[in-house]
């Protein structure tokens, strides 16, 4: 997924760069809407408490040794010690998934150590699925870049349909937390049990962890823009902080075998905006300006 998102910071990024299009045809990729107006008032999450790990303070007197390991003593003879302090965390358990009996009598928690546990177990054989992109909001920018834009979108929109790829994988870790949900609901269909969650929306600079926040938890995020600069052979000259990739409409939707807790079919979606504020950047010798450029991507795996 990095690989076909660092695409879409290099699409927006090219624009200063290109001197005319090409007349393409658009290809045609369907994917299914996805809101997340579908859930009602009994699966939203209003509050959530969010498990810490329990530490404590812990003072002890130890005697103190020199560099052999014996111990130091005073004109006396008597040993010499020091206090020392110490924070120490104590270990937490994960939970383990419930069992498929009463899935109306779970909780919002147990439907989602449900989801993580087969998150777990069946990504190493996921089975055969589509990544599927759009461009949903046309690129655009500021002054002369503006008006390429308007002349790539179509490309840009051909070049992701043709880097829509075939995957292996289930989107996520196995780690989302409950206050990375807005709404999560369980629904048992007599073979499987499916899993529906909405999750929060989440905002990310140019140097973040792909693994990290609510997103980045349930789906996986571009992270770090280190990459798509890389596949562009670009660099920032300025202005690299005031990109920013905003992950909105995020839900996600797997169906569960309930004999084998394993995850046989699903859809991981969202719609990731992505802004260049006021940036100078470099592709070799070529140098530009990037204002206000915007664009919108609508990401999905479907497997």
């Amino acid at each position: 997924m990095k690989k076909v998102l660092a695409l879409l910071l290099a699409l927006a990024m090219v624009l200063a760069f290109v001197a005319c299009g090409k007349d393409e045809e658009q290809a045609a990729v369907e994917v299914t809407t996805v809101t997340t107006e579908a859930f009602g008032a009994e699966d939203a999450i209003q509050e959530v408490e969010t498990e810490e790990p329990e530490s404590e303070i812990v003072t002890d007197v130890v005697e103190v040794t020199n560099a052999d390991g014996e111990a130091v003593t005073d004109a006396n003879g008597e040993a010499v010690t020091e206090t020392v302090t110490e924070v120490v965390t104590k270990p937490t358990t994960t939970k383990a998934p419930p069992t498929v009996n009463n899935v109306s009598e779970w909780s919002q928690q147990d439907m989602l150590n449900y989801y993580n546990a087969a998150v777990i177990k069946t990504d190493p054989n996921a089975p055969a699925g589509q990544s599927k992109m759009i461009l949903a909001e046309k690129i655009t920018g500021d002054g002369a870049i503006g008006t390429i834009a308007e002349v790539v979108s179509p490309i840009a929109e051909d070049a992701l349909a043709r880097n829509s790829s075939p995957t292996d994988f289930i989107p996520g870790y196995g780690e989302i937390k409950l206050s990375d949900l807005t709404a999560i609901r369980a629904t048992d269909n007599g073979d499987t049990i499916v899993i529906e969650m909405a999750v929060k929306e989440q905002t990310d600079g140019s140097d973040e962890d792909s693994k990290a926040g609510p997103v980045g938890r349930a789906i996986g995020t571009l992270g770090s823009i280190d990459g798509a600069l890389s596949e562009l052979g670009a660099t920032f000259e300025s202005g690299r902080e005031t990109v920013t990739l905003n992950y909105t409409n995020v839900t996600v939707r797997a169906e569960i075998n309930k004999s084998t807790g394993l995850i046989t079919s699903g859809q991981w979606h969202y719609l990731v905006k992505i802004n260049i504020g006021d940036a100078k950047a470099s592709i070799s010798i070529l140098k530009a300006n990037l204002k206000n450029i915007k664009a919108a991507v609508d990401y999905t795996v479907v497997i």
